[in-house]
């Protein structure tokens, strides 16, 4: 059985928010596919304290109290195609199988 897991929009501001997200999708990509070519930290911070003017981005986390156990990042042109995006959505290894994805 899960506890309540809150959906929230990460403000590219926080630090704190951007690097539980940062460590969420590592934790899920790897679990996967450990030889996978994963962003770096600073890769993260970049895209989303100096987001390309062309190409807007959502991160979101799924919290259940103050722990991020999901993530997911939205992103598509606000240009040309706008009715296209992409979506990635990872969770903790240790909360799959639990309704969070």
């Amino acid at each position: 059985m899960t506890s309540e897991v809150d959906i929230v929009e990460v403000d590219p501001s926080d630090e704190a928010g951007l690097r539980a997200f940062w460590e969420v999708e590592q934790a899920a990509v790897r679990a996967d596919r450990p030889r996978a070519l994963v962003r770096t930290w600073r890769t993260l911070l970049n895209n989303a304290q100096s987001p390309n003017p062309r190409y807007g981005r959502t991160f979101l986390a799924a919290r259940d109290g103050g722990a991020t156990v999901g993530v997911a990042e939205i992103g598509g042109s606000v240009a040309d195609n706008t009715h296209l995006a992409s979506l990635e959505v990872g969770v903790a290894p240790a909360r799959r199988r639990q309704g969070i994805g």
